[in-house]
């Protein structure tokens, strides 16, 4: 219960007034909107898909795990910031969760240039796929999708964010492209009318030249019209296909033109699938001549049958007997004649050569496009071996792949060879093949698919020197920046000398021995093997050895040891830590040993398990009693701090006989670190 109580005077007496209120259902309330609270948090938390939430005021409330690996900033580095944009961007700007907070959708198209849309299945969520170049190692395509979080009133309390990494559906929609326009031109090319249907509205979704010419319309006149109105002349409801049932293979049809010409046609009809979309695909044959024929022969036979039957009656019953086995045989003749030519087709049309290689390694058959591929007739090469036309490098490949088949006798793909066409031409091929076996069960060779690839292989060779190219250009851009930062260094030194005051001389040499570690780490990248990383070991010795040269250190006095593991960084490590060794190092060079006192300064830079630990000491004289160093206004160590944060690391420091900074980080590389 809830006891409220009030003192007041009643008829010159003090009297207290009390009451008690029962607030079980408000606690079971609170008690259930905190465990609501919980079980969000570890749904949220729990999720498989990256999300973030802010509040009204910009702050990330919810940062979860998934979001936490894939970006690697832990939860605890943005709760309460409002700095998501570090996880996506490399300048502060606001992310689609922000402006859908403001409700300013000027500024999101200004920023995403008009790329972010609603959401066509969740109301008032905005989404847009985008290439983040510094996610992953060769940049992420993902897809975000943000949506303001409203309380009962309505009122807007914050914003969720979810992320989705589309990059290989990103890969398989550039590879579907150009899947697409290969079968296109197939398509377009092919003499035979192809019309396809939407099964469901009855609308032509495409049709080839052929049909065009066919149908006598253009493109224009006929995409999305129904095929009754086309040329179809079934009734709508009566779709032989879709409401009867009916099967279509090279079945007779009287197809309409657009003029009103009817046209006697076979179709073959089968369903197909396009980007997961059912279809009918009509293969039209226009059979006017065969018809004419046809009929032809029909009214010879009938004036035939009339002469017979002005003779005998049994010359008429022999005639009637033939006519019928005539008639039986056309129909054998004619069903063979156009299965012979529908895979005659095929094989002929296609753009890859098939083939036929015996169990002597000899070819039995090749499809007769090989003249247009490598310019011998079918003719030349029957009976004998493949290896006649291949270069020399191949023929040894070949037996080895011969040998596996005849002892295997399983499928092969894959398989690249090379031949020298007619012209002296080498093409690259690709062998996929399947054992040939007869009906009795015996290997009798081996039957196969020979692609040309040597395009496809000329344009690999050209992308390869393409990088080639831009490995070079970066190089020398990391060698110029090298150059701008000792040009830097150099202005510095002069600007020194005419400074006078010797406070103003050290805070410009500082600057200078800063930028003279950045452009160390540039002149490594350039020189080293690896654009993105440098050997941290060997550089940490030349900058230790660079600012002793400064401050003209004299090797009698103070002695540097450098303790370093064999330890690879990349660039955006590699910067932070060079400054960090600069300022301490510079610390301990100006300030450890006063009076020409001897001492000693020592780095030790190792790797335990995935930790990277850097210790800078020196056994000078130490830090003043009580010293905080983590709460001092000094510049360097400021600076030290700043980037240990940005290492994403800790700090320790001793100050017992002399000073010593411990710094332990991680180099996480699957965020895209080794890229900068």
């Amino acid at each position: 219960v809830e006891v409220n109580s009030h003192l007041f005077e009643l008829q010159g007496r003090q009297v207290s007034l009390s009451i008690a209120r029962d607030i079980t259902e408000r606690k079971q309330m609170e008690d259930a909107i905190r465990a609501s609270e919980q079980r969000l948090h570890a749904i949220i938390d729990g999720s498989a898909i990256p999300l973030f939430v802010i509040s009204q005021n910009h702050e990330v409330i919810y940062w979860n795990r998934s979001l936490s690996r894939y970006t690697g900033i832990a939860e605890a580095d943005m709760r309460g910031t409002k700095e998501t944009w570090k996880a996506f961007y490399a300048m502060p700007r606001p992310v689609i969760a922000d402006l859908l907070i403001d409700n300013n959708l000027v500024a999101l198209d200004e920023w995403y240039q008009g790329k972010c849309t609603e959401s066509k299945h969740t109301p008032g969520a905005f989404e847009i796929t985008e290439f983040f170049p510094t996610i992953g190692k060769n940049g992420t395509w993902l897809h975000c999708t943000a949506i303001v979080i409203r309380d009962e009133r309505g009122d807007v309390i914050g914003a969720l964010e979810t992320l989705e990494d589309v990059t290989e559906q990103r890969k398989a929609e550039e590879e579907l492209t150009g899947s697409e326009t290969y079968l296109k031109t197939i398509f377009n090319s092919v003499q035979t009318a192809l019309v396809i249907i939407e099964p469901d509205t009855h609308r032509i979704f495409d049709l080839n030249p052929a049909a065009e010419r066919l149908i006598g319309a253009g493109r224009g006149e006929l995409i999305g019209k129904p095929c009754q109105q086309g040329f179809c002349p079934v009734k709508e409801g009566r779709c032989p296909v879709t409401d009867l049932n009916l099967r279509f293979e090279n079945t007779e049809q009287i197809l309409i033109t657009v003029s009103g010409t009817k046209v006697p046609v076979t179709k073959t009809i089968v369903p197909v699938t396009i980007t997961g979309k059912h279809y009918l695909l009509e293969n039209i044959l226009d059979i006017t001549d065969r018809k004419r024929a046809e009929d032809a022969m029909q009214k010879a036979y009938f004036e035939l049958e009339q002469k017979v039957q002005e003779r005998t009656s049994e010359l008429s019953r022999l005639t009637g007997n033939l006519r019928s086995e005539i008639v039986e045989r056309n129909r054998v003749m004619e069903a063979l004649r156009i299965s012979e030519e529908k895979y005659r087709s095929l094989v002929e049309q296609t753009n890859d050569l098939i083939f036929h290689i015996d169990t002597d390694g000899l070819i039995t058959y090749i499809s007769p496009n090989i003249q247009s591929i490598l310019g011998f007739r079918d003719t030349e090469v029957i009976k004998k071996s493949p290896t006649l036309f291949m270069t020399e490098a191949s023929r040894p490949a070949f037996a080895r792949l011969h040998e596996h088949n005849i002892s295997q006798q399983t499928a092969v793909s894959g398989i690249e060879l090379s031949f020298v066409d007619a012209g002296g031409q080498v093409h690259i091929f690709e062998i996929n093949g399947t054992p040939h076996i007869d009906a009795s069960g015996i290997f009798i060779g081996f039957s196969g698919i020979a692609r040309d690839i040597t395009y496809k292989k000329a344009l690999q060779d050209e992308i390869s020197a393409s990088l080639k190219e831009k490995e070079i250009l970066l190089k020398e851009i990391h060698h110029r920046v090298k150059n701008n930062m000792q040009v830097i260094s150099s202005l510095l030194s002069l600007q020194a000398k005419m400074v006078r005051d010797e406070k103003s001389r050290d805070a410009i040499k500082e600057s200078q021995n800063r930028v003279m570690s950045i452009a160390l780490v540039h002149e490594k990248l350039y020189k080293s093997k690896s654009l993105a990383e440098i050997d941290y070991s060997e550089y940490i010795r030349k900058v230790a050895q660079n600012l002793l040269d400064s401050y003209n250190v004299q090797a009698d006095k103070v002695e540097l040891t450098v303790e370093a593991d064999e330890i690879v960084l990349p660039i955006s490590k590699a910067i932070p830590v060079s400054l960090i060794v600069n300022e301490l190092l510079s610390n301990s060079l100006k300030y450890a040993f006063p009076d020409d006192r001897k001492g000693t300064v020592g780095i030790i830079f190792k790797k335990e398990g995935d930790r990277h630990l850097l210790t800078v000491w020196d056994n000078g004289v130490g830090l003043p009693a009580g010293f905080a160093w983590d709460k001092t206004e000094t510049l360097g160590l400021q600076l030290v701090t700043s980037l240990v944060g940005q290492l994403a690391g800790t700090i320790e420091f001793a100050g017992d006989n002399g000073c010593e900074f411990r710094i332990a980080f991680s180099v996480d590389t699957g965020t895209g670190e080794e890229h900068g």
